[in-house]
């Protein structure tokens, strides 16, 4: 699923009465393909369309502990022993964690994930971009041709959808420091 199609830039640079055609939409196009490339390297691990019966092999920590690094995850249907392949004890924080495993146990999880419909920040910040892309000339700052001076916008992210941008980057995961002293997510020490 794409954020944006040519449809929804058009409309966005209020030209939606003339729709890219020809050359132009082969741009147009591009630049979608190319700002929807960098967002997805900004926010790595999210998904604009779910991704359902998804089985990955991953290893607790020493707490017991897995974090999943798909972004959104739906549902885990299932968290079997990885050897034995039988379900094992587990529990999830209906976020991204799964938790009450096994020291360092290797489990083989099936769950879901990914957004059915892009978010509407998102789609806005490709929007943005990809009209910026489009109305400023590649590389060129200021241009001056005899008593005529143009200065174009930067093509940099303005602060406001790095802002947008932020809320779906991976964030840092916490430490867990000292002996074990309980299974559960909430009764760790973290920093």
């Amino acid at each position: 699923m794409a954020l944006i199609t040519l449809d929804d830039l058009a409309a966005a640079m209020g030209r939606a009465s003339r729709p890219f055609v020809g050359d132009e939409a082969d741009q147009a196009q591009f630049t979608i393909d190319r700002i929807e490339a960098f967002i997805m390297a900004e926010c790595p691990g999210i998904a604009f369309e779910v991704q359902t019966a998804v089985d990955e092999k991953m290893q607790a920590d020493y707490f017991g502990i897995i974090e999943i690094r798909k972004f959104p995850v739906n549902d885990i249907t299932s968290v079997k022993d990885a050897r034995e392949g039988t379900e094992t004890w587990w529990d999830w924080d209906d976020f991204d964690t799964i938790f009450d495993l096994q020291s360092f146990q290797t489990v083989k999880v099936s769950y879901s994930y990914g957004y059915a419909t892009a978010p509407d920040d998102l789609v806005l910040v490709a929007k943005s971009l990809a009209s910026l892309g489009l109305l400023t000339p590649q590389g060129i700052r200021q241009q001056t041709v005899g008593a005529i001076s143009e200065t174009y916008s930067s093509n940099d992210l303005s602060p406001t959808d790095d802002k947008i941008l932020a809320k779906y980057r991976p964030y840092a995961s916490s430490l867990r420091l000292g002996p074990q002293t309980g299974r559960h997510l909430r009764n760790l020490p973290t920093l």
